[in-house]
């Protein structure tokens, strides 16, 4: 009997244990699913039902998403959106497929795909945080170049705005940290650009107050970007008396009216001049028919810096690249730069072969890469065509939703060039190359060569419509938009037709992560 009073009891216990294991359990389960909907892609990150919760499954510990959460009223606001909980680099609506902070709750997100946690920091070592063993020169100062109530314009889609800012200092000051300060969902990228007179116009539209005086790249910012740090003995020279023009790319999808911004940089710099000062190159795609993507197709661009252009600007030492940008749009998959000399392909300057958009970042080298006049750089982007939602194809173009190929070297040893681009194209038949601000005619070995390029694109396809470089496309890659009077000029002399204004759908596309 006693036995069997102890044995009643047990299996009484066990099944009242588990009856309040199975209510906790829903009532756990219901109540993730009520946040999950009040979330983008709520119920869409990987292994992750609890995405509020240190433990996966949920309940217990919020982290700090799930803290966020809390804070913002257990509501998706603009606020949250905006906010990097995890410190990974990337907004929460940039992990959660909301990137530009207009979800509601019913809507389907903008991105269903690539979905990550907001409450774990992923970083694999390419996409750490740069500074973070970053150690800061002594007497350093910080200042914010950021717009001041920007309106964007609710008549276009696509939107680049600038501002004027004045630097107050006698001597040079040389720049060794950004911050990224944003205030608006709709910002797709920022550049300061340097100006060596004062420019006429202090904000407005870039097309119309562009400044032939403003051309030397400071600084970009695109998403995950959103601290950088110089290298030891490295850093970005500010000039005495400068003003400066801060460009900013609006993605205004709904046209929404009574929109503004105050987004911009927090800049950390210091008298201390560094032993090595930092430069940037731009190399890549300069011709919009050279990207074609079909839905379902996977398809790849390329361009050619050649060596004939690099003769023209580069010192006889060359230069030493100790980072890159690899850059494309949603479509972009699999981005490298091929980098040969006498006919041999020596490393890859930047790759990555899982791109991303919303996880750009500098690729560092420890020890420097060096670029010798003569050497030949192959850019090459691969596109996937199964991201493709609406049916049709895609081109190459300066819009969010238009695709590009670029990689963005950092390099020291300092050219006395504002800017400096290098690429090849046909002008109306001629053959040539972009190389800083010079068409240089290509020389008849460089047009009739067999280049010994190694095509790593494994089964893509490459697709080349008719070649007709696009002038304000050309303009858009190229220049900021101080520059663009002189590469009209520069232009013309090579195309008979008129250069024209961009479409009602395009404010202006200048810019450097497009």
């Amino acid at each position: 009997c006693e036995y069997q009073s102890q044995h009643h009891i047990s299996e009484t216990m066990l099944k009242t244990a588990t009856i309040a294991i199975v209510l906790t359990l829903i009532l756990t389960s219901n109540a993730h699913s009520s946040y999950q909907l009040k979330i983008p892609n709520g119920d869409n990150v990987p292994g992750a039902p609890g995405v509020g919760h240190v433990n996966p499954a949920g309940g217990g510990i919020n982290n700090q998403f799930g803290l966020d959460f809390k804070s913002h009223g257990k509501n998706w606001t603009v606020g949250l959106c905006l906010t990097d909980s995890d410190g990974d680099g990337l907004t929460n609506g940039q992990e959660l497929g909301d990137p530009d902070c207009i979800w509601k709750i019913g809507d389907e997100p903008s991105r269903v795909t690539d979905i990550t946690h907001p409450g774990v920091k992923e970083g694999t070592e390419e996409t750490e945080d740069t500074c973070t063993n970053w150690v800061s020169p002594p007497n350093v100062h910080t200042k914010d170049f950021v717009m001041h109530n920007m309106e964007i314009p609710d008549g276009r889609v696509t939107n680049y705005m600038c501002q004027k800012y004045s630097f107050e200092n006698d001597v040079d000051w040389y720049m060794y940290k950004s911050e990224v300060v944003l205030d608006n969902p709709m910002i797709h990228h920022m550049i300061l650009y340097g100006c060596t007179e004062e420019p006429q116009v202090a904000s407005g539209n870039c097309w119309d107050i562009a400044e032939e005086n403003c051309q030397e790249f400071i600084i970009g910012w695109g998403p995950g970007l959103n601290r950088q740090c110089q290298p030891k003995d490295v850093g970005i020279t500010l000039v005495a008396g400068r003003y400066y023009y801060l460009e900013a790319h609006y993605n205004n999808i709904h046209k929404k009216s009574g929109e503004v911004d105050n987004s911009g940089f927090k800049i950390t710099y210091g008298v201390v001049p560094p032993k090595h000062k930092s430069q940037i190159m731009s190399l890549g795609v300069i011709n919009d028919d050279d990207i074609y993507i079909e839905p379902g197709k996977s398809a790849t661009a390329e361009n050619t810096c050649h060596g004939y252009c690099l003769d023209s600007f580069l010192p006889e030492e060359g230069i030493k690249v100790w980072g890159t940008v690899l850059h494309a749009h949603q479509l972009g998959s699999k981005l490298w730069t091929e980098h040969y000399r006498n006919g041999e392909r020596l490393a890859d300057i930047g790759r990555n072969d899982n791109y991303q958009y919303d996880t750009q970042y500098v690729e560092r080298f420890d020890p420097p890469i060096t670029i010798l006049p003569g050497d030949r750089l192959v850019t090459k982007c691969v596109y996937d065509g199964n991201k493709i939602h609406d049916g049709k194809p895609v081109h190459g173009g300066p819009g969010t939703q238009d695709e590009m190929c670029f990689n963005f070297l950092q390099f020291y040893e300092t050219i006395e060039m504002p800017n400096h681009f290098c690429a090849s194209g046909n002008f109306d038949g001629t053959e040539g190359s972009i190389c800083g601000y010079e068409f240089v005619q290509a020389p008849v070995e460089t047009i009739t060569e067999t280049a010994a390029t190694i095509d790593d694109s494994s089964t893509t396809e490459l697709v080349k419509p008719p070649s007709n470089i696009n002038i304000v496309s050309l303009i858009a890659v190229i220049v900021c938009p101080a520059a663009i009077s002189l590469i009209i000029i520069l232009i013309l002399k090579f195309k008979k037709g008129k250069a024209h204004k961009p479409s009602d759908n395009v404010s202006v596309e200048i810019g450097f992560l497009d």
